[in-house]
């Protein structure tokens, strides 16, 4: 019997502001009644209040999480829901470094981009951007103008696809 095929999403929790799981949700859901074995991760912010100190501790649980996830569970692809601004490359950095080590393809599924960021990255930004979305077999964007503003920052067009948001 053939192994399903199997996808790790890591996502905010549902607590959290934003239209991600109203998105998303209905997405993992769609894909398990297809045959995918979903399993899900936790992500980013538990509360808008965390300190920064909770904020690092808990970061850094989440990719060590996330490693032994990746270990134990052997995903066909890990899609991460995240955005491209400073703190989400900042807290995408390990998730990419523990992909490229363990050889886990990786899907980025940005839920929003600075543009400004995108425009003129510096060398650090730069530096960290091109590792993360570079570590990444793809990069979801939501529309064909975001897709256009990574294509002339100089990213190749073959790592980005425009995905729209799957909402009934």
């Amino acid at each position: 019997m053939e192994k399903p095929f199997s996808a790790l999403f890591a996502m905010l929790e549902s607590t959290m502001p934003g239209g991600v799981h109203a998105a998303e949700g209905p997405f993992q859901d769609a894909c398990e009644r297809l045959g995918v074995r979903v399993r899900r991760i936790p992500f980013g912010r538990r509360s808008m209040r965390e300190s920064f100190a909770s904020r690092l501790v808990v970061r850094l649980g989440d990719v060590l999480g996330y490693a032994f996830a990746v270990l134990r569970e052997r995903p066909d692809i890990v899609h991460l829901n995240t955005a491209y601004d400073r703190p989400a490359i900042l807290r995408d950095v390990g998730y990419a470094a523990v992909s490229r080590l363990l050889g886990q393809p990786l899907f980025l599924k940005l839920h929003g981009s600075d543009r400004g960021l995108a425009r003129d990255q510096g060398v650090f930004w730069g530096m960290l951007s091109r590792f993360v979305l570079g570590t990444a077999a793809a990069v979801g964007v939501l529309s064909d103008e975001e897709k256009r503003l990574f294509l002339a920052a100089g990213y190749g067009a073959e790592r980005f696809r425009v995905v729209k948001n799957a909402v009934n």
